[in-house]
């Protein structure tokens, strides 16, 4: 009595989970304006005095395979510095 209990049980659970349902209506693609565009590149500009990275490179050639930490420092409109470091 209990495994047809439990069967039936089971076969609601995996009939019910094939139910497809609508979540949202569709929205035709609308071509936005140039403005618009502008403006949104204009809020995400990237606007900074001074500018840090730190990363790990790795390069190739006919010697080998060898690795190195490159640090990299910005100033606007002044000066760029790069430096390496061999990686241990």
């Amino acid at each position: 009595m209990s495994r047809i209990l439990i069967g039936l049980c089971l076969a609601s659970l995996f009939w019910a989970s094939c139910k497809t349902t609508r979540i949202a209506e569709t929205t035709p693609f609308r071509s936005p304006e140039p403005d618009e565009l502008w403006l949104a590149l204009d809020t995400t500009r990237f606007d900074y005095r001074t500018f840090s990275a730190k990363a790990d490179v790795e390069m190739e050639d006919e010697s080998g395979k060898s690795s190195a930490i490159a640090f990299l420092r910005m100033q606007r409109d002044s000066v760029i510095w790069i430096s390496l470091r061999k990686a241990g």
